[in-house]
Parts: structure tokens; C-alpha cells; sequence
């Protein structure tokens, strides 16, 4: 299943990506950058020092070393020049080998004559490469003692070299700015985060407005507010919605006029139509034969006319003037006025519905009219219909309920449509309308079927009005 995430999420996570990104990008570069220039900076005062150590050098008694005989003449003048070079310009240690990379003669006491410094085979290739004269540095390591150093190796002859190792402590603090830019850079993914949660917020705050007004244009709310201060882009979006409410409302008026214009037109002549063929019905008198075409044609008539105020109830329903209605004594007045049906069925109605809804009268009752009547058509010879009501805090509901076949999966997704009916000479309006006067009234309509048999309708009315 795939994860959505909301407008205001893929923000937040594209800022810090893209951040966390060009954050670590920029560390990893300053700090190679600046371990680049230090040692650049290290190797060439290394060099420097060789060329000072190599200015004064004479290597002609290097031949009469010998790695061990220690107190050779050569040996003590070697040691002395190099101690002097040490001194002078602050080196750690100086040190010459030969061909075999034998230390014969170094300043560091802690150097044996005639070992071989593990650094130099790590470096032997490029020692061996290196010309006459010509000098190499090595990498910064760190030393047993946990100090940094660098070996600088330069060629005297085919035979000797001269080794030099500078102190690289402050390579210490170059590492150290791997952990600053480190914490630089997941300081700027915090800021990032702050930032984008703060530009989300600004972004979608005024996006979820436009949206709230687009569902309420959707459910017909024509008066719903047009959301203010919003400023940009965004601006000139919600002044498009303004217009599209504006000409919906028109349009709506149009259809709503033109409706009942055509009903008028229509139901006066039926009224007419009707009049007149109760006068023929009792002119010709009350033999059957005579009767059965005009009661036909007032039948169709009046079917007619409940169409067409269908139409108009849909099209056009009354505005809602919400009062508190005592459930029970609308549901006894609906009840009574089907009796009829009810009685040749014999279906059993049960009502528990001691609460008061905040609700208009006329709407609850055509209402429950349309539902008890689609209950009582529903179930079976001896079924059973029970209206009762719940509450949950400020939610209050209305539950009708039968054990009737229930409605086909397919459909049950449908049912308030417009339109949609089961019954042959249904207009399929009755449910539709029954949507529409409890959205006027502020309340919700659904319906699920039982899982034994049947269907259920709940109202929800939403707010304490008590």
C-alpha cells in the first residue's frame, strides 16, 4: 500500500532532503578544503626546512657511515650538524638512511642505528622514485604517543636520503572541524525543519481554508464564508472560487425559478384537468362502468402532482427553521397517518424516542414519512419496524430500522442519489430529498445493513442545543 503523505509533510521532507543534502555536501568539502590548505601549507614549510638542513650539508663522509659503529668521527659530525639544524628551526627529529633503509645517524634518541623505520617501508616505492635533490612528503599520521606528525624523505645521493619528521599537531584541530561541520550541518537540518514546518503551516493553513469553502459549495452551502487573509497566488485563487460561488448561486436561482415556473404552468392545468373531470364523475352518476375511467384519471392526476411537488421539494426545499421537536410526538403523528398500511401488513412498529431534537418540524416529518413509508413497503407480511433515538455527547440520532430484505451491495453506495429507486413506480426522489432536508437542518444521513436482515437509517444531528 502506498503512503501518502499530506501537502504540508512532502514540504517539510523536501526542504530537509534537499538541506541535509547541500549541508553535507558543503561540510565534507570545507573540511577536505581545509585539511588540503593545511597540509599544503605543513608539506611546504617542511620542504623549506630540508632545503635549510641540505644548504650547509656536506655528504662527503657519508660513505664512512656505518650503522654500527656509532662513534665514528663521521657520525659525531653528522649528529652534531643535524642537532644544530634541529634546534635551529624546530624540527622533531632528522634523520639520514641509506639504500637498505638503515637509519645510520638520527637526532631522536629513541631511534636505534641500523633499525629500519616501519615509515619508511610504508613509503619505500616513492622513496626509491625519488631523483637526486628531489624531496616528498608523506601523509599525517598519528604517532604511538598520540601526537600527529609528517615525514618529509629527500634524496641526497644513489645511496643516502635524509628524513625529516615536523610536528602536525594542529591536524588534530583539523579533525576536529569534521565534528563542527558535523553539527553545523544537523544545526541547519533543524533550522530547515523549523522553517519548513513554519512555510507549510503558511502554505497549507490558507490551502485547507479553500478547501473547507470548496466541500461547503459542494454540499450546497451557498452562504459559507469566502476565506480572508489570504495574500499571493493563493489570493487570486480563492477570489475565482468567490466568482464560482456567485455564478453557482445565480445559477442555481435560475434552475430554481425556472423550476417552479414550470411547475406552475404545469399544475394549474392539472388543477383544472382535475376539477373538471370530478364535476363529469358526478354528472354521470355512480354506476361503476361509468366511474372507473375518470377515477383513472384522477389517480394519474394526482400522481402528477405529488411528482411534480417532489421535484420542487428537491429542487427547491423550504429553508429550515429549527426548533426543539419532541421526537416521539412526530413520530406518533407519521405513524398514525400510515396506519393504514401498516394495519394491512400487520407489521409491528416499536418507538423509543424520548429526546429532543433540534430540528424543523415539517422537515423531520416528511422526513420520517419517506423512511417509515420505504420501511413499511420493505418488510414482509408481520414484519417488524422500531424508531428509536441514542445520544453521545453533543451527537444525538435518529434510528430507523427494519428486518426487511436490506438493500443490494451495489447499491446501498447509492441510495440517495437522485433518481435511484427499487420500485417500479418510485420517482426515486424520496431519499434524495431526505439528504437534502438534513443537510438544511445541520444533521447527517447513512445507511448500513443489518447483519441479520434488513437495513437501518440513522439521522445525526451534531451540537448541544440543550
Amino acid at each position: 500500500m502506498a503512503i501518502r503523505f499530506s501537502f504540508r509533510t512532502k514540504i517539510i521532507l523536501v526542504f530537509s532532503l534537499i538541506t541535509l543534502g547541500l549541508v553535507t555536501i558543503m561540510s565534507r568539502v570545507s573540511y577536505y578544503t581545509v585539511k588540503e590548505i593545511y597540509l599544503s601549507q605543513l608539506s611546504d614549510q617542511l620542504l623549506l626546512s630540508t632545503r635549510i638542513v641540505m644548504s650547509r650539508f656536506n655528504g662527503q663522509y657519508l660513505r664512512y657511515l656505518n650503522p654500527t659503529e656509532k662513534n665514528t668521527l663521521a657520525a659525531s659530525y653528522y649528529t652534531d650538524y643535524l642537532k644544530e639544524q634541529q634546534e635551529t628551526l624546530q624540527l622533531e627529529s632528522v634523520s639520514i638512511f641509506d639504500d637498505r633503509m638503515q637509519t645510520l645517524i638520527s637526532t631522536d634518541s629513541m631511534s636505534g642505528l641500523g633499525s629500519v623505520e616501519p615509515i619508511l617501508l610504508m613509503h619505500r616505492t616513492e622513496i626509491e622514485n625519488l631523483q637526486n635533490e628531489q624531496f616528498v612528503a608523506s601523509l599525517p599520521f598519528k604517532g604511538e604517543d598520540g601526537r600527529w606528525y609528517l615525514w618529509g624523505f629527500y634524496r641526497i645521493d644513489a645511496s643516502y636520503w635524509l628524513y625529516v619528521r615536523e610536528n602536525a599537531d594542529r591536524m588534530a584541530g583539523v579533525e576536529e572541524l569534521s565534528l563542527i561541520f558535523w553539527g553545523i550541518g544537523l544545526s541547519g537540518v533543524a533550522f530547515t525543519l523549523i522553517g519548513g514546518w513554519f512555510l507549510a503551516r503558511t502554505l497549507a493553513r490558507p490551502i485547507d481554508e479553500l478547501v473547507h469553502f470548496s466541500r461547503a459549495l459542494g454540499k450546497g452551502e451557498w452562504e459559507a464564508p469566502v476565506p480572508k487573509a489570504i495574500k499571493g497566488e493563493l489570493a487570486s485563487l480563492s477570489q475565482a472560487m468567490h466568482l464560482m460561488r456567485e455564478n453557482l448561486v445565480t445559477r442555481q436561482k435560475e434552475k430554481e425559478t425556472i423550476l417552479a415556473h414550470i411547475a406552475h404552468e404545469i399544475r394549474n392545468p392539472l388543477g383544472g384537468i382535475e376539477l373538471l373531470t370530478g364535476l363529469i364523475k358526478e354528472e354521470i352518476g355512480n354506476t361503476q362502468k361509468n366511474t372507473e375511467y375518470t377515477q383513472k384519471i384522477l389517480d394519474e392526476i394526482s400522481g402528477l402532482k405529488s411528482l411534480i411537488n417532489n421535484y420542487l421539494s428537491f429542487g427547491r426545499p423550504s429553508v429550515a427553521n429549527p426548533e426543539y421537536v419532541f421526537v416521539t410526538d412526530v413520530v406518533n403523528e407519521v405513524i398514525h397517518v400510515l396506519q393504514n398500511i401498516i394495519k394491512d401488513k400487520n407489521i409491528s412498529v416499536q418507538s423509543q424516542t424520548a429526546i429532543n431534537l433540534w430540528f424543523d418540524k415539517n422537515h423531520l416529518r416528511h422526513i420520517l414519512i419517506n423512511l417509515l413509508t420505504n420501511a413499511v413497503q420493505a418488510v414482509d407480511h408481520g414484519g417488524h419496524i422500531s424508531v428509536s433515538t441514542q445520544r453521545d455527547g453533543d451527537e444525538k440520532q435518529l434510528i430507523i430500522s427494519d428486518d426487511g430484505p436490506g438493500i443490494g451491495h451495489g447499491l446501498i453506495s447509492t441510495v440517495f442519489e437522485p433518481f435511484f429507486t427499487t420500485h417500479s413506480n418510485g420517482t426515486g426522489l424520496g431519499l434524495a430529498i431526505c439528504k437534502k432536508l438534513c443537510e438544511e437542518n445541520n444533521a447527517s444521513i447513512s445507511v448500513r445493513n443489518n447483519p441479520a436482515k434488513g437495513c437501518t437509517f440513522m439521522i445525526k444531528t451534531f451540537g448541544n442545543h440543550d
